[in-house]
Formats: structure tokens, sequence, C-alpha cells
């Protein structure tokens, strides 16, 4: 074997095993029966691709650096908290960071919060959040609330959620401004900040 042969054997595999380990897909429902089950199935880098459907279920990231993402877009998949206990409908609370992602969704009927950011940096882009927290008798139902993190949320659609029985609707609620990016979101009817 040549001295260039070698060479290039050798740089062809440094190459190789210095590029970025590509994820697999792993499909709901066809290989896991639930959103959350396909978020507890997946690695680091893993996608989580959903068919289009409504999904009554509460969900929580725990952690993981993956993409979970709708295979039609908001118009035709719903993740419904209506039937959960927590009153939350996607959980971001295990300092997951921008590598989270979650996108293209329908995120509705979270009777407290649709989307819960607490010590975490997620990525939340191009869904639609709506009717979250209006089953509350007081104030404070809102899409999305951040207690401290620094998450992206950019090209939403949030609209109609929080409790009107107090004569306002919660778009983003923020407990402090710890470098939050909120970019290109539509139909935002009241950005509260906590004291």
């Amino acid at each position: 074997m040549s001295i260039r042969a070698i060479f290039v054997t050798l740089v062809s595999t440094c190459l190789l095993f210095s590029l970025p380990a590509m994820g697999k897909v792993i499909h709901v429902p066809a290989d896991q029966p639930t959103i959350q089950a396909g978020i507890t199935a997946a690695a680091t880098g893993d996608t989580v691709l959903v068919s289009a459907g409504t999904y009554y279920e509460n969900i929580n990231f725990n952690g993981k650096a993956i993409t979970v993402t709708s295979a039609s877009g908001p118009a035709a998949t719903v993740i419904d908290g209506s039937k959960g206990t927590s009153g939350i409908t996607v959980n971001f609370s295990t300092r997951e960071t921008a590598s989270s992602v979650l996108n293209g969704f329908t995120i509705q009927n979270g009777s407290s919060t649709g989307i819960n950011i607490s010590s975490a940096s997620p990525t939340i882009s191009a869904n639609v959040l709506i009717l979250n927290g209006v089953s509350l008798y007081g104030c404070g139902g809102t899409a999305i609330s951040v207690y401290s993190g620094a998450p992206s949320i950019q090209g939403n659609l949030i609209s109609g959620n929080g409790s009107s029985y107090c004569g306002a609707y919660g778009a983003i609620n923020t407990s402090s401004d710890t470098g939050i990016q909120i970019l290109g979101n539509g139909h935002l009817k009241q950005l509260w900040q906590w004291d």
C-alpha cells in the first residue's frame, strides 16, 4: 500500500470518527404508542416524529437533547393535556438545552400551563398554544411559564390562554429576564412578568 493510500485511509478514518453521530428517528405511533414512550426510548440526537392525530397525554423531556416534532404540522397534530393530573401539558424541568426541541404541535387544554420551563433552555418553535389554563377559577393560567432558564420561543401562535375569570389571558409568564428569546410569535394577548 502506498504512502498516499495510507494517508487517505487515515484521514478518512479520522473524519468518520469526528463527525457527529446521526440520531435515529422514532415514529409515533408506529414505533412507540405514545409521544412520552418515544421520548423515553430516545437518546441524544434522536428525533421523535409524531404522526397526525390527537394525543391525550402530558409529556416530559426528562433532560433529553432530542427533537420532538410532528410529521404534518400543528393543524393536524395535537397534544391535549385535558386528561392529565399535573396541569402541565409539556414539561421542561431537567436542565434541557437548546438541543431539546418541541416543534409543530397544537398544545391545548393544560389545566394550568401549556408548556412549563423551569431551570431549562429548550427551543419551542412553530407550535399553536390554545386553551391552556382556561379551567382555572382564578388568575395565573398561561400558555408558557418560564421560571428560570433561557429558552428560545419562536414562530408560535399563542391565543386564548389563561383564565378569563380575572379578566386577563396568559400568553407567556416569566419569573425573571434570564436571556429568554421571544421571536416572531403571533397573536400574543399578554406578556406578564412576575416580580
